[in-house]
């Protein structure tokens, strides 16, 4: 009675304990940024998602008009972060962290009903809780996707055991609608049908003549065995909807043109397929040491590994298969591995594919811990105390994974960091030299991010966002004539890319040669008439030129274009401020704050254009709504702390100083508000 009543507790405990862990390492989030790979495509500069859940974005959601491939669930669930948080990174990465806790729980839930061992499965889901190879997939915000997957994944899985004590096509209904969802999230969840029968095998002991019970005592006796033929039939209706699933992402792929960039041949495609299976993803999962966010996929694999690497896959399929009735663990865990990877196995790729991807073990690492975690168990049971040996051993493994997952979660807190990390643990990875460029050049020092462009092209002379990225750098320089070759280059290759135009247009502009620039800008505009950030860009040219009609002409083309995309509002109001028309320039500022109300720098604009008009409590008011949208922004704390002063707002001007204080305590203009006011920290 007291073994059973310390089961039960057991159980209950781990049901909170696996979310509670996944929490604790991801709250540190809350500090983050959006990253610059994928992240403005996905959210910030998309201007369907950027504007909130509305109408219209659920139509294009559901339609084939986005990024990439159909996956509606994601882009809805970035549309209501927008609409709940705003524009403030740290609250959507604190969404990501709690789909993620719901998986753990969820993942426990499945286990404990399939094995009913509170234990092994409370081991496996502390393990996938805190696990870093999962930062990838918590940490980063575009890959909503993969947790939305996997959450509706777990839920068909836990409905379909439901449905397996009494079967019957209604009770089937709850795991259909949730596969739906799997596949609405992201297509990797076409395999589920094939899955399904794994489990009928085992742990449910659902197919019969096989002599293989159900795992868990409680269901022994409780679910019927089918013959083979009933069961494939069942799945029929998963395979429709998997079916249907591989049509949408066919044809989204079709319509954007999405294919792999740099085709590679397709033995090269396989070999790197098994060395991924048989080394790649076990090494990252059992020593996850050098973990990067991109793995350059390889120029060729030594014959020899490739050999290898199918001889232990084919080892490794034979074992399990000669033990699928006394160790029927084997054959599924490694079936669960093999079957979910098997869509992100690079043999069909799309867009830039790496080698592997952290992101890409988020659920096939759940097969390959199950037989770890069933193989120990069998092993320590064996001996005298093994269950407390194992059971000690197994919290240090969590507490050693814990610590790992907390600092690898941590290279995800901004682009430059994380990029920088990919750099150190790869070789030769032009990924990851160009994001980190790109990231040094937003923040305004091209002579630091140019040796990384540089870097990239070094390690691949071909890829194109480097070239057109030095281009840029060079432009940012003021060295036109060395931007241009590099445009030239890239556009000799690919005439139809317009941002590369675009930058050779402001090349030409800077020598001189305005009508070159302006065919080249209408080449661009051509191929993308919506291209607000390239009307933007020239707009900037225009400027330097000292011509603000032709760059008020292409700031308004910008909003046109996307009248979400808060730059071109920007660059519309500085050039208002600095001729004195702070009329005009309010007005812009209320467009940008009524067109991107959850954008803070919007609000942020909006209350300069306030204060110069010395209108403090209507500027207070705005720089308010900017802090509420981004805490952690510091120019809005501390224009909020001048305002309040000039409205004899003690108490809130010193908050908003200590706030800045704590966020960038050697930034200039605190530190010059801090000894105008005689405050001595």
């Amino acid at each position: 009675m007291e073994k059973g009543r310390a089961k039960l507790g057991a159980g209950r405990i781990f049901y909170a304990l696996a979310p509670l862990l996944a929490l604790a390492v991801y709250f540190q989030a809350r500090r983050f940024s959006f990253l610059n790979f994928d992240d403005p495509s996905y959210v910030y500069q998309n201007p369907y998602v950027a504007g909130g859940l509305t109408w219209e974005g659920v139509r294009r959601a559901f339609g084939m008009e986005g990024v990439a491939y159909w996956h509606p669930l994601p882009m809805l669930s970035h549309m209501l972060d927008v609409t709940l948080f705003g524009l403030d990174p740290g609250l959507h990465h604190l969404s990501s962290a709690l789909f993620h806790a719901v998986n753990a729980f969820l993942l426990y839930a499945l286990l404990l009903k399939l094995s009913g061992s509170a234990w092994k499965s409370g081991f496996i889901a502390a393990v996938f809780a805190v696990h870093p190879v999962n930062a990838d997939s918590v940490a980063w915000v575009s890959e909503r996707k993969s947790l939305l997957c996997a959450l509706f994944f777990l839920l068909a899985l836990i409905f379909y055991a439901r449905h397996a004590q009494r079967p019957g096509w209604r009770r089937l209904l709850p795991s259909l609608a949730a596969a739906a969802g799997s596949l609405m999230a992201k297509p990797i969840a076409v395999v589920l049908p094939a899955l399904l029968l794994l489990l009928d095998f085992w742990p449910l002991g659902r197919l019969r003549g096989y002599g293989v019970p159900p795992e868990n005592p409680a269901l022994r006796g409780k679910i019927p065995a089918l013959s083979l033929t009933r069961l494939a039939a069942e799945k029929v209706p998963f395979l429709i909807l998997s079916g249907a699933s591989v049509a949408a992402t066919l044809f989204s792929a079709r319509i954007f043109g999405d294919v792999a960039l740099g085709e590679r041949p397709l033995p090269l495609r396989l070999e790197n397929a098994l060395v991924s299976y048989a080394e790649g993803y076990p090494g990252l999962l059992f020593w996850p040491a050098r973990l990067a966010v991109f793995y350059p996929y390889p120029a060729r694999v030594a014959p020899w590994l490739a050999a290898v690497s199918a001889l232990i896959l084919a080892a490794a399929v034979v074992l399990a298969l000669l033990n699928a009735r006394k160790r029927p663990w084997m054959a599924v865990g490694l079936f669960w591995y093999l079957l979910i990877l098997a869509p992100m196995s690079g043999i069909k790729q799309a867009g830039l594919w790496p080698a592997l991807a952290d992101r890409f073990a988020y659920l096939p690492q759940i097969g390959l811990f199950l037989v770890a975690t069933w193989a120990a168990a069998g092993a320590f049971y064996r001996v005298p105390r093994g269950r407390a040996v194992s059971r000690v051993l197994a919290a240090l493994l969590v507490a050693a994974l814990f610590v790992m997952g907390w600092r690898q979660a941590g290279f995800y807190r901004d682009s430059e960091t994380l990029f920088s990390r990919a750099v150190s643990v790869t070789d030769q990875n032009y990924v990851a030299e160009n994001d980190l460029g790109t990231a040094i050049l937003e923040k305004g020092g091209p002579w630091l991010a140019l040796p990384h462009f540089l870097a990239a092209l070094s390690y691949n002379p071909a890829y194109a966002d480097a070239e057109n990225n030095a281009g840029a750098a060079f432009l940012a320089l003021d060295r036109p004539a060395d931007a241009a070759p590099y445009l030239a280059r890239l556009l000799a290759r690919d005439p139809k890319n317009a941002s590369a135009l675009v930058n050779l247009a402001a090349c030409r502009m800077r020598e001189g040669k305005t009508a070159e620039a302006q065919a080249l800008a209408g080449r661009a505009f051509a191929l993308e008439p919506g291209f607000a950030e390239g009307y933007a860009r020239l707009a900037e040219e225009w400027m330097r030129l000292n011509k603000p009609a032709d760059a008020v002409r292409l700031y308004e083309r910008a909003i046109a274009a996307n009248p979400l995309y808060f730059p071109a509002y920007s660059g519309l109001g500085r050039i208002y401020f600095s001729d004195g028309r702070l009329d005009k320039a309010l007005e812009i500022m209320g467009r940008a704050t009524r067109a991107v109300p959850q954008s803070p720098e919007a609000w942020l604009m909006l209350g300069n254009a306030l204060a110069k008009l010395e209108r403090w409590t209507d500027a207070a008011a705005a720089y308010r709504r900017a802090v509420n949208l981004a805490p952690r922004l510091v120019p809005a704390r501390l224009n909020l702390a001048a305002a309040a002063f000039y409205l004899n707002l003690g108490d809130e001007a010193a908050e908003n100083l200590a706030a800045a204080r704590r966020l960038d305590p050697q930034n200039p203009r605190l530190l010059e508000m801090e000894e105008a006011l005689g405050i001595k920290r």
